[in-house]
């Protein structure tokens, strides 16, 4: 994706979804993402609900592990507490949908991998 396709506002509701969905609170201690950052991560949520029909994200955490100049951006699946009958609860996922790592390079941001979690 080429970042000159993101509006200026749409970028900022994906930064904030993505802090959102990283469990920041301004209450606790903040925690900074660099341009490039929330730049790769953003291209990762878009990536993710392109390739899993548009998962409701909600139900999602999201991880960044910073590697040198690359991000490991994994969604992880919430656990429902209950599985209906004939679904399994083991696996790298939920009934929520895939648990995905997008490993993002920062310079330029682009993807450079992806898998399902396990």
């Amino acid at each position: 994706m080429n970042m000159s396709n993101l509006t200026g506002s749409r970028f900022f509701l994906v930064v904030i979804a993505t802090l959102t969905l990283s469990g920041i609170s301004f209450a606790q201690d903040a925690r900074k993402l660099s341009g490039s950052e929330a730049a790769a991560t953003a291209m990762a949520v878009d990536a993710f609900k392109k390739i899993y029909a548009k998962p409701d994200l909600r139900h999602y955490s999201v991880e960044l592990k910073r590697r040198g100049k690359q991000l490991e951006v994994t969604f992880i699946g919430d656990t429902p507490k209950t599985y209906p009958a004939g679904t399994a609860g083991t696996g790298g996922g939920s009934t929520f949908g895939p648990d995905m790592t997008y490993v993002m390079s920062l310079d330029p941001p682009k993807i450079i991998s992806f898998n399902f979690y396990r």
